[in-house]
């Protein structure tokens, strides 16, 4: 079972918060914190997963026209694999 929160304080501020259970052994496997900044032609993302698969910290800041798509700045930490979860 996962649950999801999103906290949208203004059109440029997003906070969200991610948690995966297994209820069959009452444990929670996995969540994730994550901050969102839109900054009008460029994106601010950050996410923060403490534990379970994939833990670590994951920083994007990229260019939100499809067409630089690739101009982007990342920096990962931890074993943090997978991509942001604002990506469109």
């Amino acid at each position: 079972m996962s649950s999801n929160s999103t906290i949208q304080f203004t059109e440029a501020w997003r906070i969200q918060y991610n948690a995966r259970f297994d209820l069959i052994n009452q444990s929670l496997v996995s969540q994730t914190f994550s901050v969102y900044r839109d900054l009008h032609c460029w994106e601010l993302s950050l996410n923060w997963t403490p534990n379970g698969y994939a833990s670590g910290l994951y920083l994007k800041l990229n260019v939100k026209s499809p067409n630089l798509r690739d101009l982007k700045i990342e920096q990962r930490g931890g074993s943090f694999s997978r991509p942001s979860l604002f990506d469109r």
